[in-house]
């Protein structure tokens, strides 16, 4: 799904949904983005292959349900509740990033001189940490809505949006953050001291669970680092 500019065509910001989800449910977030100082912006909102998933959440369906995801993960969903299950599903993840490259690619040659925000939701958000980190070209940024950091790639240098909020149980709070501590502590990512700088910008929101775009100051900060790098 791709929602033009309302303006002359300045930014890019390609957006990944979670499991179970589609690029069109995420449209109204987009269009949230309507203030002027945002009408500049092309929304590239795609939608995961269907996969068999074997554990998801009650609400979305059985054991084995076919569903929209990024990944059908061996981490899966036996992990709800479970901060540092490793087992994962590296194939899928390699899969969904050579798809999401190709988008990014197709973008950078339609308009080369044009920034390129990446970012997603929970599912979408494990994959922007893991296209973003390894894309061999240059994005604008990074942004992680209620995820997790998968496979733990290598950068330094993106300014890094994470918001999570803290009552989340779907994927834990304590997850994000082992997550923002190992780019920072492993990695040698430093964190952001300024909004938009290189480094990581990390928020976590009190009472706020796992549908983070309801939460007014996270789209708040997500506007702020947003001016600020592109």
């Amino acid at each position: 799904l791709i929602i033009p500019p309302r303006s002359g065509h300045r930014a890019t910001f390609v957006f990944l949904h979670g499991l179970g989800s589609s690029g069109l449910d995420w449209k109204p977030y987009a269009e949230k983005f309507s203030e002027p100082s945002f009408d500049h912006i092309k929304w590239i909102l795609p939608n995961a292959p269907l996969r068999p998933i074997t554990s998801p959440p009650p609400a979305l369906g059985p054991r084995g349900a076919i569903l929209p995801a990024w990944f059908c993960c061996r981490y899966d969903v036996y992990a709800f509740g479970q901060p540092r299950d490793q087992r994962q599903d590296i194939e899928g993840h390699l899969a969904s990033t050579r798809t999401l490259q190709s988008i990014i690619d197709a973008e950078m040659v339609a308009n080369p001189d044009i920034p390129i925000v990446l970012g997603g939701h929970s599912q979408g958000s494990a994959m922007t940490v893991l296209t973003g980190l390894t894309y061999p070209g240059k994005l604008a940024g990074l942004v992680c809505l209620s995820g997790r950091i998968p496979l733990s790639p290598y950068s330094t240098s993106l300014p890094i949006f994470i918001a999570h909020g803290r009552a989340d149980n779907i994927v834990l709070f304590e997850n994000a953050y082992d997550g923002f501590e190992f780019l920072k502590s492993e990695l040698g990512v430093r964190e952001s001291q300024e909004v938009g700088s290189s480094g990581i910008t990390f928020h976590g929101y009190e009472g706020v669970g796992h549908e983070g775009d309801r939460c007014l100051q996270e789209m708040t900060n997500l506007k702020e680092w947003l001016e600020a790098v592109i």
